[in-house]
């Protein structure tokens, strides 16, 4: 993209704001950012920590945010993906307490960046980290992972918009295209939603 995917201006907002925005009602939610230049993030105001592994890509990102993490579980969320939903991360947190790691499936691929992590995960992660093995996949393949599948999260968000991340000008164009398409069905649902609710007085 040629900067920082972070402040990519996505309908004037960058990207971001849009992930925190959409997920600031989360009941008990603590918000941390992983990132090695807090000066670029200051006006966010959030807790902000380092890599505690340097140079071990976005699965040190992970490691970083359990290590620093003051819950038993930690929602990872990727700063390029504007479409999060807050509703498919309630379900997450509903699911079973004993696996290591819960992550949605998308088009038939795990979303590592877009899932919820136990502290159980750390030594798991840290051992392939060590090994220089930085994909997100291997640390999965090694730990007790339940899957979101498709039809678990279809009556949420049936276009799987939530795991849309952004990486090129051309992801830029389309974003902006479905940031349209979701402002309308939320106003078609919105509208038959106070239908329903007139044809019951």
């Amino acid at each position: 993209m040629g900067m920082n995917k972070a402040f990519v201006k996505l309908v004037g907002k960058p990207l971001i704001q849009h992930v925190l925005d959409n997920i600031k009602h989360l009941d008990h939610a603590e918000i941390i950012l992983i990132t090695n230049n807090p000066d670029e993030y200051a006006h966010l105001t959030l807790p902000m920590y380092p890599d505690v592994i340097p140079d071990s890509g976005s699965l040190g990102g992970i490691y970083s945010a359990l290590h620093y993490s003051k819950t038993s579980q930690t929602i990872m969320l990727a700063c390029d993906m504007p479409f999060v939903n807050p509703h498919i991360i309630k379900l997450m947190l509903k699911q079973s307490q004993q696996a290591d790691a819960i992550i949605p499936t998308h088009k038939g691929y795990p979303q590592g960046f877009h899932g919820l992590y136990r502290q159980s995960c750390l030594t798991i992660i840290k051992n392939r980290i060590t090994k220089r093995q930085f994909k997100v996949k291997l640390a999965l393949e090694r730990s007790n992972v339940e899957y979101l599948n498709e039809e678990d999260y279809q009556h949420i968000d049936s276009s799987g918009a939530s795991f849309f991340n952004i990486n090129t000008p051309d992801d830029l164009k389309q974003a902006e295209k479905l940031y349209a398409d979701l402002r309308v069905m939320s106003a078609d649902t919105s509208a038959n939603h106070h239908k329903e609710n007139t044809d019951h007085i």
